[in-house]
């Protein structure tokens, strides 16, 4: 499966990213809002991981970025709060 980090705190990505590694995952990872959604339009990963205090622009808008893409995909998204 592949599975989007976005995290802005290198712990906390590390630590998903090597958490998703280890279970066999290719993971691709974003400090912030619009580097995820770039990475997540061109990827289309089947998990995307949103640590809830990303910014530029915020989680929850991020969030609603993944859900409007068009076709609308089959991607999960579990945001850390």
């Amino acid at each position: 499966m592949k599975v989007l980090v976005i995290a802005p705190l290198e712990p906390v990505r590390t630590l998903l990213v090597r958490v998703a590694e280890e279970a066999g995952h290719a993971v691709l990872a974003a400090l912030a809002g619009d580097d995820g959604l770039a990475l997540f339009e061109r990827e289309r990963p089947q998990l995307v991981v949103l640590d809830g205090d990303v910014v530029a622009p915020d989680a929850l808008e991020v969030c609603r970025r993944i859900r409007a893409v068009e076709p609308p995909g089959d991607a999960f998204v579990l945001m850390l709060t």
